[in-house]
């Protein structure tokens, strides 16, 4: 797999991490319960470190990272704005959608991608990808 081939696959990736971002930054804003604010709030951090250290890794490639603005879709846009309105419960199984997005779009690139020290990158992203979407089942059937 070229190096272009590997940026673009990277540049999916941050995409999913870029609108996971959008979501939780909403989350965190609109939830008033103080511990699931801190996880989420915690988890926040974890993806926004994801998308610098994709962005680096797609810049230490050559490639150019696309920032969030060029990047995000509509969609992602659209859940944030309107999930502040939305149940605790609601907002946690968005949250756990997007994790399961991530963790299925890290697999498949690992699978395909042969650069060491990007699949050890990834590799790295999915233990947290699944640690969260753990942690965020925990809590919604703890909300039913």
């Amino acid at each position: 797999m070229s190096p272009v081939d590997v940026v673009e696959l990277l540049n999916q990736d941050l995409h999913l991490e870029w609108n996971a971002i959008l979501i939780y930054q909403a989350h965190v804003a609109a939830i008033s319960d103080e511990a699931l604010n801190r996880g989420l709030a915690g988890i926040l951090a974890v993806e926004e470190r994801h998308a610098a250290e994709l962005a680096q890794r797609i810049r230490d490639l050559g490639g150019e990272p696309q920032s969030m603005d060029q990047f995000t879709t509509a969609s992602g846009r659209a859940i944030a704005a309107t999930s502040r309105f939305a149940r605790a419960a609601q907002m946690l199984q968005l949250d756990l959608d997007e994790e399961e997005r991530a963790t299925a779009a890290y697999r498949a690139h690992i699978a395909t991608i042969n650069d060491e020290e990007t699949v050890a990158m990834l590799r790295r992203h999915l233990r947290d990808e699944e640690a969260h979407a753990r942690w965020l089942a925990e809590q919604i059937a703890a909300r039913r």
